[in-house]
């Protein structure tokens, strides 16, 4: 019989969505500043700013597998506090448009 996980406490999802949200604004303020540094049309900037946006296209893949987990781990929770877990911050500030 496969083993049976319990899952992350709710403060365990709070604290990893926290964590998440912060990793993801230290990409985006590092972009901000390198840009600010070094121009943004340095080859180097340019491909410095497509790594990071990778990174933060990562981190928001898992906030939304995380945010599946825990809405099936706590059904009692409705769809916004769900979100609120993974994405605590208006995802209006969450997005960085890159120049490509």
């Amino acid at each position: 019989m496969p083993k049976k996980y319990k899952g992350f406490t709710l403060k365990e999802h709070q604290d990893s969505g926290k964590k998440l949200e912060d990793i993801s604004e230290f990409f985006l303020d590092l972009s901000i500043k390198l840009q600010r540094s070094y121009g943004k049309t340095s080859k180097t900037i340019v491909e410095s700013a497509k790594l990071i946006k990778n990174i933060r296209t990562s981190i928001q893949e898992l906030q939304d597998q995380m945010e599946d987990r825990l809405a099936n781990e706590h059904p009692n929770l409705s769809d916004s506090e769900v979100v609120w877990y993974y994405h605590q911050r208006p995802r209006s500030q969450n997005v960085l448009k890159f120049q490509d």
